[in-house]
């Protein structure tokens, strides 16, 4: 509606949210003439005392404008967070749960506090009295992580989505804008302090810039590192959102929904499950760092496992456990200067959907999306060490395969290195059955005489010419001169290259000269 402002309300429902005053389908037409004023959380009513101040008459608050009780409203309005928060003139985020919010621990304390008055003699350099703010605030007051409401999933998308905010529970007021992040008495928070912090603003995620697709030639250095920077903004927000809570481990999808609506709008990119077509194939390469300490992982709980909708290959695939492990993205780009192949995404296909199609359920609702791409593949086999050696628990070596790759390049054992990052092992004591690698890229590394490649650990799928995802992979073959890189490609292309600077980078392959290699047409599911 033209003309129309109002300010919205993040909060913590608290430990027991049954006690939240709510919208339901019996209270409805009650509730829209008029709800008591006695009825009305200490939070509610301090943010309609904010809302008037300011001069605006409406307030949106989630539990009271969307029916809790009916799971079409809430699945409607859920899906229409983008729009509420980003078109909110403000948003008021209570920074505590209720039953501490405005407690008397909470109290704002005398601002004199933090803003010592000087009063001395006048001078032609110093006035007679100043007044500054004290400038050595604890970074618990600064660090968005900290803050309670930081630990909550839905808030996340609450506070990217808000062009303002003004965050409200600590000692002071705070402010942030796409333009500034400041404390009533500190002032701007500058880059020195900032640069510490994940900003996780609208300024850093949303702002406009170029995307380029990973096939793309770019023009310049500079675009591949723009390219590059996106896909890894967006893997650090999920694994942000990967570290907050959910009363209801089913609205992971749901309340993301509003950053990737919001994301896709900006960039024009196709949002598939967590990743964007555009950058496919390439943004398949994520892995879980999973702790590399066993006693740590097995006293740790899983908090949501694995959601059956979602597609094995998606980002959002992975089980979450309480040690809430990092989730990573690794470019090849990173680590080899010529790309000699990548794999080639050919179309994606939801369930009962015509080819290409995006339903308008497509931000949340994953179940039956499937990806086909072109790549190489090779059968591989391994055993799995009893118990698992330490230090080493998601990692596993495929000896096998090693095997093949030092008799490809002639090499000896310690030159070759092929590591699976399994993406969950709740089920490690057997290895996977018919598994395969499928490779998405393979380069070459001039700074340190190295091949690498990196790509996916798959098995069948349920379902006939379907295959899922188990992990990531990643491999390598060190050689010690450009003499045994030399002979090493001339083995490796059966004996039709005398000098690596004949390959076509991007255009032929190394991997399909190892033994069992070919190049296949796979659909992931």
């Amino acid at each position: 509606m033209d003309g129309f402002e109002y300010l919205a309300l993040s909060h913590m429902w608290g430990t027991d949210s049954s006690q939240q005053l709510r919208l339901t389908a019996s209270t409805l037409q009650e509730y829209q003439e008029a709800i008591p004023r006695d009825m009305l959380p200490s939070i509610f009513t301090e943010a309609i005392r904010i809302t008037r101040y300011l001069g605006f008459r409406y307030l949106w608050i989630d539990s009271l404008c969307i029916i809790q009780d009916s799971k079409s409203d809430w699945t409607a309005e859920a899906n229409m967070m983008s729009a509420v928060y980003n078109n909110a003139v403000c948003t008021i985020a209570v920074l505590y749960p209720p039953q501490v919010a405005f407690s008397s621990t909470q109290c704002r304390d005398d601002p004199r506090d933090l803003t010592p008055c000087i009063v001395r003699e006048p001078s032609r350099e110093k006035a007679g009295i100043s007044v500054f703010p004290y400038k050595f605030l604890k970074r618990s007051a600064l660090a968005q992580e900290d803050w309670p409401l930081s630990s909550r999933a839905w808030t996340l998308q609450e506070h990217i989505l808000s062009p303002r905010t003004i965050f409200y529970g600590h000692r002071t007021l705070k402010w942030e804008c796409v333009e500034i992040f400041c404390d009533e008495l500190a002032g701007t928070i500058g880059d020195h302090t900032a640069s510490n912090l994940p900003s996780m603003t609208q300024r850093e995620l949303l702002s406009t810039r170029p995307i380029y697709e990973p096939n793309e030639t770019p023009e310049t250095a500079g675009q591949v590192k723009k390219f590059s920077d996106t896909l890894w903004r967006w893997v650090a927000l999920m694994q942000e959102y990967r570290r907050r809570d959910l009363t209801q481990a089913s609205d992971r999808t749901m309340a993301f929904s509003g950053i990737a609506q919001a994301f896709q709008a900006e960039h024009g990119l196709t949002y598939l499950a967590g990743i964007w077509k555009e950058h496919l194939p390439r943004s398949l390469l994520w892995h879980i760092h999973h702790s590399e300490d066993t006693l740590e992982h097995f006293s740790s709980t899983l908090l949501e496992p694995r959601m059956k909708f979602v597609p094995t290959w998606s980002l959002f695939a992975g089980p979450i456990y309480s040690n809430r492990d990092d989730m990573l993205y690794q470019d090849l780009n990173l680590l080899a200067d010529r790309i000699l192949s990548t794999a080639k995404f050919l179309h994606f296909r939801w369930r009962n959907a015509p080819m290409g199609h995006v339903p308008p359920t497509a931000f949340h609702d994953f179940e039956g999306l499937q990806i086909t791409l072109e790549l190489m593949v090779i059968d591989v086999s391994f055993s799995l060490s009893h118990p698992p050696p330490e230090n080493h628990l998601y990692r596993v070596h495929c000896k096998s395969t090693e095997a093949l790759l030092i008799s490809l390049f002639r090499v000896d054992e310690e030159s070759v290195g092929l590591t699976f990052h399994f993406d969950d092992v709740a089920n490690f004591e057997e290895p996977p059955a018919g598994a395969r690698m499928a490779i998405i890229e393979e380069g070459w590394d001039s700074d340190r005489n190295e091949y690498c490649f990196q790509g996916l650990l798959i098995q069948p799928g349920a379902k006939k010419k379907t295959w899922v995802r188990l992990g990531y992979c990643e491999g390598f073959v060190w050689l010690l001169s450009s003499l045994s890189r030399q002979n090493s490609f001339k083995s490796a292309a059966g004996g039709t290259v005398s000098d690596t600077s004949t390959l076509k980078w991007g255009e032929e392959s190394v991997f399909l000269c190892i033994e069992g290699a070919t190049m296949e047409t796979l659909t992931l599911v």
